[in-house]
């Protein structure tokens, strides 16, 4: 199981590693061709009410090993960017991203009461089109051409949930943990 908590002062060196390492910031974008924050960088934006920045780790342990965040947040629309980095590599394909979107995206819905959050994907990013479609996200079109990756243009996939599509069976969820603890 996954933990979700708030990014902390703390965190901001290791948080701005991860988006500064070449298999993260590569698939990133913060505005202007931005592909990578500084730790003050990370952390200005995340005195910013349009930003809800958070760690994400694994149950047992206290170190974060990605960041999650719902950006261009606008109160008055309801809506928000989703995005997130798994800083350590080994933990690859193992769901851990997959479920702590699930949880940004409750807070999101929740807490921050949006009614639509979008992400972006390149498109030759199959693991992150899986997470999002793992978390009920539909494709709403495509950007062509619209990023660099390197000296090649790349296809950039739009995705979009709505509030009422973050539907939660709450049994069906303590039976999954349940069966989870038993199966390590």
């Amino acid at each position: 199981m996954v933990w979700v908590r708030p990014l902390e002062p703390h965190d901001l060196e290791l948080a701005a590693g991860w988006l500064s390492n070449e298999r993260n910031c590569a698939w990133l974008d913060f505005g202007g061709g931005v592909q990578n924050l500084s730790p003050l960088a990370l952390a200005a934006m995340s005195q910013r009410s349009i930003h809800d920045l958070m760690v994400f780790g694994v149950d047992g342990e206290t170190a974060p090993i990605g960041l999650i965040g719902v950006s261009n947040i606008a109160p008055m629309f309801g809506s928000g960017t989703l995005w997130y980095v798994l800083g350590e590599k080994s933990y690859e394909g193992k769901g851990i991203t997959s479920q702590a979107v699930e949880q940004a995206l409750d807070c999101a819905f929740g807490t921050l009461g949006l009614e639509s959050v979008n992400a972006w994907v390149v498109a030759n990013n199959v693991g992150s089109i899986r997470v999002l479609e793992k978390n009920g996200f539909q494709q709403i079109g495509r950007q062509r051409k619209c990023h660099r990756i390197g000296a090649t243009l790349v296809d950039r996939v739009h995705f979009d949930k709505l509030a009422d599509e973050q539907t939660r069976d709450w049994w069906n969820e303590a039976e999954r943990r349940l069966i989870g603890a038993r199966i390590r």
